[in-house]
């Protein structure tokens, strides 16, 4: 695609379109500008994570969790996923020429 607009969306984003978070309306919004999205794979744990943690907490049940996780599995499916290896290198390097965490550089770069 000529002049494609590409976002990474981190979990949080994720789980807000997913649970419906009082920032959904926002997110959604947001990525109408884009073409094409990138993930880590570390998405995957953290967003079944944060369903596993609903369901330890009563805030959902074991089925609708069980239904959350085919959604989000279905969502993230349609993502270009970058590994861990992939980025580390340039996420390290990243992380001490801007002076923020190599959790927060492995986005940016």
């Amino acid at each position: 695609m000529i002049n494609s607009k590409e976002a990474v969306l981190d979990t949080s984003a994720i789980m807000s379109l997913i649970l419906k978070y009082s920032a959904t309306d926002l997110i959604e919004n947001r990525l109408y500008k884009f073409d094409r999205f990138h993930i880590h794979d570390l998405t995957y744990y953290e967003s079944f994570n944060t369903i596993w943690r609903r369901i330890k907490k009563d805030t959902i049940s074991v089925d609708d969790g069980n239904t959350i996780m085919d959604e989000t599995y279905s969502l993230l499916s349609l993502l270009k996923v970058h590994s861990f290896n992939e980025i580390l290198k340039g996420a390290c390097s990243l992380s001490v020429n801007m002076d923020i965490t190599v959790y927060d550089a492995s986005y940016v770069f």
